[in-house]
């Protein structure tokens, strides 16, 4: 049981929840940069990102491979409006 604390996408969340964006923010990146492939992790940084309101090229690119996901409507129709408003 004590492995799932240690557990980095684990604790992201939790960060997440604490409403510490940019330590999970930095937390899902460092585990995409070595794992590109772990496709469920754009959305929740997507999210992360929507609610630091994050407009760069990176955070473009997240919420574009988090749409490519499946994503539930309201997620997907959060990212869409930010992307359109930038």
């Amino acid at each position: 049981m004590m492995r799932v604390f240690s557990m980095p996408t684990f604790r992201a969340w939790i960060y997440t929840l604490c409403g510490k964006y940019d330590v999970a923010g930095q937390i899902y990146e460092k585990v995409l940069e070595r794992n590109p492939q772990r496709l469920s992790l754009y959305p929740a940084l997507a999210d992360i990102y929507l609610r630091q309101r994050r407009c760069d090229e990176y955070a473009m690119k997240v919420y574009k491979k988090a749409l490519e996901t499946s994503l539930p409507n309201r997620q997907r129709q959060a990212i869409l409006g930010f992307i359109v408003q930038n």
